[in-house]
């Protein structure tokens, strides 16, 4: 929960945006499985290994995970940074997936997604309100940008990427409008298939 400072509508908005690609992801594929895990101003579960204990296999389930990421102020939290230098530091090898959301507007600087597990081949990092990440995109990886008032094609983008075996890069937002879901979260969602 990094991606939008103090402004609480845009968790609950990328939450949304999350649970809508995990109920299609669920849809598309049977036998899915879907983790969490959050950085930045959140009190959820700061160990990105332990969150693949919690793994759901529905909807419901992924839902419920959601809610449990709430924003949280005080104390000291994960940059995006840190959060990156996580992932790649992280040997699991049960996933074989990994989404990661970042709406920050700058990403120079930061380390490219590259994580020891050699199951992630082809990484998918979500640029949201329009970020465009490229950066961080590492090779076979996908980048998708979206505006912050995604529509339903936005989310079809970002479900057919994780579905997708063949790297291929988006760039460029659509605008939109579109959103319900009342929770927040922010960056990562891991998918072993």
């Amino acid at each position: 929960m990094y991606n939008y400072e103090a402004k609480v509508d845009s968790y609950e908005m990328e939450a949304e945006l999350i649970s809508q690609i995990a109920y299609d992801v669920f849809n598309a594929r049977s036998g899915s499985q879907l983790g969490l895990w959050a950085f930045g101003y959140t009190k959820f579960e700061r160990n990105v290994t332990n969150t693949l204990k919690r793994m759901a296999n529905n909807s419901k389930a992924f839902n419920d995970l959601l809610m449990e990421m709430e924003y949280a102020t005080g104390g000291t939290y994960k940059t995006t940074r840190v959060a990156i230098n996580d992932i790649n530091a992280m040997s699991e090898q049960q996933l074989n997936c990994l989404v990661f959301f970042i709406a920050q507007n700058s990403t120079v600087g930061l380390p490219k997604l590259a994580p020891k597990n050699k199951e992630i081949t082809s990484p998918v990092v979500v640029g949201l309100s329009g970020t465009k990440p490229e950066n961080i995109v590492p090779y076979g990886g996908k980048m998708i940008s979206i505006p912050h008032h995604y529509l339903d094609e936005d989310v079809d983008k970002i479900v057919q990427a994780i579905l997708d075996d063949k790297p291929w890069t988006t760039k460029g937002p659509s605008t939109t409008t579109r959103s319900t879901f009342s929770r927040y979260f922010n960056s990562i969602l891991t998918i072993p298939i």
